[in-house]
This record gives C-alpha cells, structure tokens and sequence, in this order.
C-alpha cells in the first residue's frame, strides 16, 4: 500500500486560469483574513428554551440575518416567535423572523434590540466561477463555547446546478450548519447553507444573489410566493396547457417572448425540436438553456391554420463572471515529489487483533528506534505488528495507553531508519484557525484541509464510550438504576436479565473471581463498563420483584454500528467507533476514513502538527495537538 501526502510550503505554480503564480501560503492568509473579518457576524440561533439549532450570518448593523428558510418555517408562522441569537462573543440578544420562501430555502431574521451589530457584506454570487475558492463558518450541532464556530474550506463546485438559485461547493454541511454563510476570500457573503446529498462533494447553497433579487419581500413577516425562478429573466408569457400543446395567453410588452414575435393564441408544441405538452416542461428547458449560456432558444409554434413554424427566441446575455478560480490539485502533486518519500515513512500501517476480530490503523512514527503513536481504540491487545509495503509483518509492542486522549505508544525494533517526525517543536506549533493542513490516506494524493476550531474536549469519564457491549438501556437520571430495556440476543439478554431489573451491583473479574461494586447511579455503571475488554465476564446482583438475584455476563465487542437517518451519516468507511470523550482536540475538514486514524497532521511548512484522532462526522476529523503528543509520550517513554 502506498501512502501519499502532499506538501506544498513556498514552492508556486503558475495557475492556468489566469497566468499567475499560485502560492499556498499566499492562499492560506487570505482565508485567514476573511475568518478574522467574517467570524463575529456568525451566529448560532435556536428557539428560546432550545438554543443552538441553526446557524445564520448578520448583514447589516441594525440586525439584519439571514439564514435558511427551513431552520424557521415551522416556528415562524407563530406570531412573535422569539430566537435566541448567540455571537462569537458570547453575547446572547433575541430575533424575530420576517419573511421567508421554502422553495427557495431563503429566509431573514431581525435582532429586536437595538445597537450596531458586528456585520458582514453581502457578495455578488453572479460573478463566481468554477474552483473558486470559498470558506464557510457555521455552529454544527449548536453552540458550543470552548470549540468556538467551525471553518470548512472548499470551491464552487458549480455555478449552475439542477436546484435554481443554488451554488454548490465543496465547504461541507451538516446538521446546525443549516442556514450559515460561505464566503468568498474577500470575506463577503455568497451564499447560505441549505441542503446536502450523501456524496461529500453534494453541499448547495442559497446563491446571495437569491436574498439581493427578493429583498422587498424578506423584510415582510409570513411567507412570500415570489414569482419565476432567481437569477433567471422571465420570458414575459402567460400560457395555458391544451391537449395539443401550449397556448399563448399573452406576453409582455418588450419581453423576451414578445421581441421574438409570439402573440395570443399560438399554439408551441416544441422546444429545440423537442415536444412539450405542459408551460412547466418549457419553463425548465429555457432555464436549463439560459443557465448553461446559449444564446438562443428554438420553439415550434403553430399560429391559427397555418403550418407549423420555427421561431427563434433571443437569450438575454448572462453577466460576465469575474472570480478567480484556483488550479486543480492534481496539477500541484508533481511539486512534492522530492519530499513524498521520506513524508510516505513517517506514517506505517499497525495490523492487530482484538477478541478474534482483525483491526488496522495508522502509526505516526516518532523516533529512528521503532516508536510509534496512534489510536488507542484501534490497535488490539493481540498480535500486534507494523506492516509494510512487501507485506511483511514487524512484531510490536504496546508500552502505554492514555484512555481520555484515545494515544497508544508502541515499540517495533524492526523500524530503525531516520524516517520519523520530530517533537522538538510540538508545543510551538500556533493552531490558528484556517492553517492549512495535510494528511495521508490510502486512496490519492493525500488531503487538504484547514484548522477549522479552537482547541475543545471533555474530561468527563462517562463521555468515553465503552469498547464492549452489554445490550441494557436505563434512565441516567433515576437512583437506584431500574433497567428500561434490554436489547435482543445481547450479552444481558443471554444472561437472562430482564426490564424492570434494579442493578445493585456489578462483580468485576479480579485474580480472585470477583469483586463486587455497589452501583449508586448510571455513572457507576459506566465507568465499570468502559473498564471492560471483549469477552471478560461480569456479575450483575439484581433486584427482582424484590427478590435478589445474581447473573453472569459474557460481555461482547462493541460494533461500529453506523446509525443512518439522514444524508450526513452516509459516509464511506463510516464513523469511529470512539469519536467522543477527547481531552483536547480540534477539529478540521479532512476527507479521511475512519480506519485512516492515526496518521501525522502536517502544516504547509512541512512542521508536525497533529495526529488525526477520529472520524467524527460529514464535515469534522478531529486530530490530537502535537504538544498533547508530546506530553504524552514524553511521560510514557522507556527510563
């Protein structure tokens, strides 16, 4: 297996769409400025009562906000409905929502208290090319104050798209992301996240444009029904459908329809030869034919009698588009050819076994004597070696774990060349948002990324998941724990223990046999379980029906179950298993699997920056910062 990383420092390009030099890090500190100016207008907004449920970007001093309509709809239509508005700040203020359109996804929102907001301009998404570059910042899953809102980084994917009045990029959305800005590199607004497929690439934005051309209408309170279709000139016809074509109602003086001679009563069968029966059918064939820049379009009509006739209807020009668009990255891979080896050696595959169940993972190599780092919950207790390209298997050992950072240091004697990554400069590494990072993967030339958060994690024991499975649900709230449910052909349910049970006690396997554990809350419970391998055996003391009663369980491995309700969770290679509980971490926008954990985060002056820690979700890759690294090992290392 060949694993690729691209790396860029201050090497340029010329780049083909305009003849001038490319430059990485001329990029990187345009996508910082346009954080830096853009990032207090951002905002997270959610009724009052249950912040945090969409994103939104304000666009005037007075309060002016836009967001997506289907963030609203549902409350809006109550009279007075009241939002909880949450700046970057920390500041917290109140909005009322005016008007709205669900077809175009386009909404805006009012802050009610007066005062001059942080703002930011509203762009032009008229002029946006094709691999233009962009930036978005939005508050996935809501507010949340230590990680701040999350940068994506990405480019127009299309200008034109089957959804009129949208853009697509590739800035990834993802649920709460709803309803917040991208902008473009000068830091003005292009468009508002709205909807998302299951391939990563599939993310649409309501085109600015869309909020310029029904301004009048979002300033009303209730929902407004614009007519035509944004960005598209109307034609100027009226029209009925008849069972042998299209009749003409009427056109508008000086519309396009009436300068290319159509009048009350014909009769349009076709459009560039193509049969039409319904003024749908001929609506969507012009704005297809508009969208994509033909300048004319061809309709058979039939006038009175007479025979069948070509009329030809003159296309308004479309505006010229003056972005700028960035190179294509596979014009940029032969620049990192000099330095692709020695970068390919820092990252090695590590093969293991866990209860009988094969794992794999990456290792970031730290060291010229076979020590390596990776991902805890990925690397088995059992036959652990590194693989390399021949295939050959290298024996490894494991010399320390860190449970709360998910870090496993390993020793493979076989590994012993100078290829390695170096944690003399770990804890000066800045991690300023929008830094441009690379990855390795197995599958290309390796990812592009930004530092899209501030440092964030939980010390909380109970948010580490545990790696084995009992199969028993209860309420976390109610002392003693009353078992609600128990999941089918489970541990417990092998076990025979039943719903209604009260857990009183968990035995754990010592030298002995077993020791037994009060359990007071579910608390006491989890931490017991995230203690557990695959196939240990525990003893519940139940109360049943009043009676005490005592079981044995044969815990199971936990399985990486992807739960799907909604495009987001489609993802190829699926979440990490363990994605939650991290110490510190931040997150960036990676296009990385979960079995891809473990590899070296560079930056693009080639320092070491992080080791990438989970698949969290569609549009976050969490990575551990390389000070939390070296901490950790230096505490670990062999005296």
């Amino acid at each position: 297996m060949r694993l690729l990383l691209c790396l860029f420092i201050t090497i340029s390009v010329t780049n083909p769409a305009t003849g001038r030099d490319f430059k990485f890090a001329d990029m990187q500190s345009r996508i910082q400025a346009t954080i830096s100016k853009s990032m207090p207008a951002v905002v997270s907004c959610g009724l009052k009562g249950r912040p945090g449920g969409f994103s939104a970007v304000i666009i005037s001093k007075d309060g002016y906000v836009l967001t997506a309509a289907h963030c609203v709809m549902a409350s809006a239509k109550k009279k007075d409905t009241k939002y909880i508005v949450r700046l970057s700040d920390g500041r917290t203020t109140e909005a009322t929502a005016l008007g709205f359109n669900r077809r175009l996804d386009c909404a805006l929102m009012k802050i009610t208290k007066e005062g001059e907001w942080p703002f930011v301009n509203m762009g032009d998404s008229s002029q946006l090319v094709k691999n233009q570059p962009c930036v978005g910042i939005s508050h996935p899953a809501g507010h949340n104050p230590k990680r701040g809102a999350v940068v994506r980084f990405g480019r127009v994917k299309e200008v034109v798209t089957p959804v009129a009045g949208m853009v697509q990029t590739t800035c990834r959305i993802e649920p709460g992301d709803s309803g917040g800005p991208i902008f473009d590199l000068d830091g003005n607004v292009i468009g508002i996240n709205s909807q998302i497929r299951s391939d990563l690439s599939r993310n649409y934005q309501v085109a600015i444009n869309t909020f310029h051309e029904y301004w009048e209408q979002l300033k009303k309170p209730g929902v407004f029904n614009p007519k035509g279709t944004p960005g598209v000139p109307s034609l100027g016809l009226s029209m009925n459908n008849t069972k042998k074509g299209i009749t003409v109602r009427s056109t508008q003086k000086d519309s396009i329809a009436a300068t290319g001679g159509l009048k009350r009563g014909d009769r349009i069968t076709q459009v560039n030869k193509r049969r039409v029966m319904t003024s749908n059918q001929l609506t969507r064939e012009y704005i297809k034919l508009y969208q994509t820049g033909a300048d004319k379009i061809s309709l058979t009509v039939k006038s009175g009698d007479e025979e069948p006739n070509e009329v030809f209807l003159t296309l308004p020009d479309r505006p010229e588009r003056s972005g700028e668009a960035i190179p294509e990255l596979e014009s940029l891979i032969a620049l990192v050819e000099p330095l692709e080896d020695k970068l390919d050696e820092t990252t090695v595959l590590i093969a293991s076994q866990q209860a009988t169940r094969p794992m794999s993972v990456y290792g970031t190599r730290i060291s010229d004597n076979g020590l390596i780092v990776s991902k805890s919950s990925q690397v088995g207790d059992d036959d652990i070696s590194v693989k390399l390209r021949t295939g050959e298997l290298l024996p490894t050992i494991v010399i320390a774990r860190d449970e709360a950072m998910d870090l496993v240091l390993l020793k493979c004697d076989g590994l012993t060349d100078s290829n390695f990554v170096s944690l003399d400069d770990a804890s000066t590494q800045s991690l300023d948002l929008g830094r441009i990072l690379l990855s390795p993967n197995s599958r290309g030339p390796g990812c592009v990324s930004v530092i899209g958060s501030n440092v964030f994690g939980s010390t909380s024991p109970t948010a580490i998941p545990p790696k084995v499975i009992v199969g028993i649900r209860w309420n976390t709230k109610l002392k003693p724990v009353r078992i609600l449910s128990v999941m089918p052909k489970s541990p417990a349910a092998k076990a025979g223990v039943k719903a209604k049970d009260i857990l009183l006690k968990i035995g754990v396997p010592t030298d002995d046999g077993f020791e037994d554990r009060p359990i007071k809350s579910a608390a006491d419970a989890q931490k017991i379980f995230q203690s557990l391998k695959p196939n240990d055996r525990i003893t519940f003391t139940l109360n049943r029906s009043g009676a005490e009663t005592v079981t044995m369980i044969k815990v199971a491995p936990r399985p990486n179950i992807q739960v799907r309700r909604h495009a987001a969770d489609f993802l190829v290679g699926g979440k990490s298993q363990r994605r939650t509980g991290f110490k510190s971490i931040f997150t960036h926008d990676a296009t990385l699997q979960q079995k891809e954990c473990g590899g070296p985060v560079f930056d693009i002056d080639g320092n070491f920056v992080a080791i990438n820690i989970a698949r969290h979700s569609r549009a976050q890759f969490y990575a551990v910062p390389a000070a939390e690294v070296e901490q950790f090992v230096n505490k670990n290392l062999p005296k």
